[in-house]
C-alpha cells in the first residue's frame, strides 16, 4: 500500500458547497442539542449520497418550538423518515435516525465565518424512494 504525504489535505476532492437542488443523502449523524434559546433541538448532519457531491456533508438543525414554520419542517423531516405526525405527540429519538435515507433540498445558506454555506430549505425534506439505497456513514 502506498500513501503520498506531498498531497495537501485542505485540497481534498470532497466539495464542501453543493449548487442548490434535490440530492439524495443519508443521515450519519444526530444529536439532542439545546438552542442559544433554551429550546430542544435535534442537530442532524446529512451526507450527500450522489453525483459529484457524493461524500458532502450538511449540517441542519430541527428546533422544537411551536410555531408553524418550526412545526411544519419538523413535520416534513418526519414524514420523509418514516415518523407517523398524525397530530399526535411522537417521541424522537436520534439514534434511530442513523443512516436513514432521503432527498434534501440544498439552498444556498450565506456565509459563516466568511465562508459559503449550504442549508436544507424550509420545506427541504422528502422520502428517498430510489432502490439505490446504501449505508456509507
Amino acid at each position: 500500500m502506498k500513501f503520498d504525504f506531498s498531497l495537501n489535505a485542505e485540497n481534498n476532492t470532497v466539495p464542501t458547497i453543493v449548487p442548490p437542488g434535490e440530492y439524495s443523502a443519508i443521515i450519519c449523524d444526530s444529536k439532542e442539542k439545546t438552542s442559544k434559546s433554551g429550546n430542544q433541538m435535534l442537530e442532524i448532519r446529512l451526507k450527500i449520497t450522489e453525483t459529484n457531491y457524493w461524500g458532502t456533508c450538511v449540517w441542519d438543525w430541527l428546533v422544537f418550538i411551536n410555531n408553524k414554520p418550526a412545526k411544519d419542517k419538523l413535520k416534513n423531516f418526519c414524514n420523509a423518515v418514516g415518523i407517523e405526525t398524525d397530530g399526535r405527540e411522537v417521541d424522537i429519538d436520534p439514534n434511530s435516525l442513523l443512516n436513514k435515507q432521503l432527498v434534501v433540498t440544498i439552498e444556498n445558506g450565506g456565509e459563516f465565518n466568511g465562508k459559503p454555506q449550504n442549508r436544507v430549505a424550509y420545506n427541504g425534506y422528502k422520502k428517498n424512494d430510489s432502490s439505490n439505497l446504501f449505508s456509507d456513514c
